[in-house]
């Protein structure tokens, strides 16, 4: 019990406001980028349970490792991993041949993939489409866990200027 308020009392009100903005930052250029504005929504308080979810996470491993902070592929990692698990974002469509559905079914992996990208500041521009592609598809069909995207983000990182993508 102790732990976990040890845990929690780091979690307050703002961070967990700060962090569903950057989210929705990032999902509203999604959503223009893509032309979905009138297709899909954000359900806020999954988001909501993503980013407290990851606090969760992210203070469980700083107060067992002993450290003030973590690295940002670790933040991505765990980030994505709430993100794949959760699904904040849905959509509303009246037919399915409204728009493509395999968009709309990897939306969520999609998201998440740009919000891991973002926090680890590799930029989405430099990556081959077809790794976009395999992680999407990854992150929506295969078991994925925290060090396995962790060690992907940080390889992507370290690899930007290798031009190994895809």
């Amino acid at each position: 019990m102790a732990i976990n308020n040890e845990i929690k009392k780091n979690i307050t009100k703002e961070r967990i406001a700060v962090r569903a903005s950057f989210l929705i930052s990032i999902f509203n250029e999604i959503k223009t980028d893509r032309g979905l504005e009138d297709f899909v929504k954000i359900n806020y308080a999954i988001l909501h349970d993503v980013v407290y979810s990851y606090f969760i996470d992210a203070e469980r491993h700083k107060f067992f490792h002993s450290i003030g902070a973590m690295k940002k592929y670790k933040i991505s990692a765990y980030t994505t991993k709430w993100i794949i698990k959760l699904r904040p974002i849905y959509f509303d469509i009246d037919s399915p041949n409204d728009i493509d559905s395999t968009e709309l079914i990897l939306l969520n992996e999609i998201f998440a993939l740009k919000v891991g990208l973002a926090i680890s500041e590799i930029p989405v521009e430099v990556i081959n489409p077809r790794l976009i592609d395999k992680a999407t598809y990854t992150f929506h069909y295969r078991h994925t866990t925290e060090d396995m995207l962790s060690l992907w983000y940080k390889t992507l990182g370290s690899s930007s200027e290798l031009e190994i993508y895809g």
